[in-house]
């Protein structure tokens, strides 16, 4: 079974993010459900939106990560959802992706290189 990382519409940038919406887009969380058969939106203790999607919770499709990380983070949700990743992929790896785009997480600036994806740079 193969699950993606959802999040609300969020452009994360190396100085901050902009949240356009505290909801997920329903088209979206359709699109996901045609080719996820999990879901994942991580919560943290720095901020927490609600998912509002209890069917999908009952039903063991969406779970709620909680991730733990320092509050001076400039982009919470990116941490959330590649601290959430990062876990996934050690319990089921080459199973779990992060949704990104237009409608959930947006990269800008040097976070992004374009016809790559994302890119981070991993340090101990």
């Amino acid at each position: 079974m193969r699950g993606v990382i959802i999040s609300p519409p969020i452009q994360c940038a190396a100085e901050g993010f902009v949240c356009k919406n505290h909801t997920i887009d329903p088209s979206l969380l359709r699109l996901w459900l045609l080719f996820w058969d999990r879901l994942d939106y991580p919560a943290n203790r720095v901020i927490r939106l609600e998912a509002n999607l209890p069917e999908l919770e009952q039903a063991g499709i969406l779970t709620r990560t909680l991730v733990n990380f320092g509050s001076g983070t400039p982009s919470p949700f990116l941490d959330a959802a590649r601290l959430t990743f990062n876990m996934k992929e050690t319990e089921d790896p080459g199973a779990w992706s992060i949704a990104q785009g237009t409608g959930t997480l947006e990269f800008a600036g040097e976070m992004k290189d374009h016809g790559r994806g994302l890119i981070f740079t991993l340090a101990n």
